[in-house]
């Protein structure tokens, strides 16, 4: 019976956590900013509750391996702004926490008003700091220019990538092959490239992250405006890894607009009840979950996907572990109307 089948708990219990920031600061766009107290205070929650802050690369050395990562978590920050100087990179010091900054080496070489230099960047992986790659420049991978195929696009930005690679190892003497993808947007054309290349690829769906974590497409919860407040850490940080696959139908990340109606997901892990099953659409809130045999469940959306990021985010309580929630989140990037790009 349905209720019967509950897998093994071992693996499920073996879950990470990866918070994406980009500014620490007041002054910078709210909605990649944490203000300097309030990131503090997460600092003091880690600390707190014993969590392990492990760098980046160790942490996914455990994963690939299916070694124990309970209660570890890694820090990563997107874009290499130098407001990070002042008041992040002290806190975290502080408490002697790792962490990763993602950088896109041409905007340093421009010596941007925005941007750690190169000088600061090589002495910061002397001070706990891993440097890493997040494209050449910031260009979204997912959008392709007129008149450019496919394997002509994969052909030039992997070129790219792979020279931001040369560069940082230059630089700053890392060479982590670890990639965050610019806006987060990705196709499965990008993930089938980074993994050919050897690379982790990380993403901006939230999650948790287990041992059948797809390892080109890591999941890190944002923790910036507005989801800065302690409560909603807590949360993300006692969230588990569900182990769900999407259907061939439900694979596609870059869509048209009007042509996702649902999304129907294979499952892994029985531990939780069905009936406590809930999805969550942006924009349109819980949606209703149709279970269409004991391991297969179907999503049916009330309306079309507005243009932009989308995702759909699915959570169910533990079983095995009741305080705890199971989570997994499926991005869209949905064109406009007219079949165009949405801003950036």
């Amino acid at each position: 019976m349905f209720f019967s089948l509950i897998a093994t708990m071992v693996n499920q219990a073996q879950a990470a956590v990866i918070l994406q920031y980009h500014h620490v600061s007041t002054q910078t766009p709210k909605i990649t900013s944490i203000a300097p107290e309030q990131f503090s205070k997460h600092l003091a929650l880690l600390q707190e509750k014993q969590y392990q802050v492990v760098s980046l690369p160790d942490l996914m050395t455990k994963v690939a391996a299916g070694q124990n990562v309970v209660n570890h978590v890694a820090i990563t920050f997107d874009d290499g702004y130098n407001n990070l100087l002042e008041h992040a990179i002290p806190e975290l010091e502080k408490y002697g926490f790792a962490y990763t900054i993602f950088i896109n080496p041409q905007v340093v070489d421009q010596k941007s008003a925005s941007s750690l230099t190169w000088a600061e960047l090589k002495a910061l992986t002397k001070r706990g700091a891993t440097i890493a790659n997040h494209g050449l420049t910031h260009d979204s991978l997912a959008r392709i220019p007129t008149g450019t195929s496919i394997a002509e696009w994969v052909k030039q930005k992997g070129d790219e990538i792979l020279a931001a690679q040369a560069k940082i190892a230059q630089e700053t003497g890392q060479d982590y092959r670890l990639f965050a993808y610019p806006y987060g947007e990705y196709t499965p054309e990008w993930q089938a490239w980074l993994k050919d290349n050897d690379f982790i690829a990380f993403s901006q769906q939230s999650g948790a992250v287990g041992d059948f974590t797809d390892l080109t497409i890591v999941p890190r919860f944002p923790v910036s405006q507005p989801y800065d407040k302690i409560a909603n850490l807590s949360d993300k940080l006692n969230t588990l890894a569900f182990d769900l696959t999407p259907l061939a139908t439900s694979k596609s990340t870059v869509v048209s607009y009007g042509s996702v109606k649902e999304l129907v997901m294979q499952v892994n892990n029985l531990d939780f009840h069905p009936k406590l099953l809930a999805c969550y659409v942006s924009g349109l809130g819980k949606q209703e979950v149709t279970w269409l045999d004991e391991t297969t469940f179907k999503v049916s959306f009330t309306q079309d996907l507005k243009p932009g990021r989308q995702r759909c985010n699915c959570t169910a309580p533990s079983i095995s572990m009741p305080s705890r929630y199971y989570w997994y989140s499926k991005p869209w990037f949905v064109l406009q109307q007219d079949g165009q790009w949405f801003p950036l």
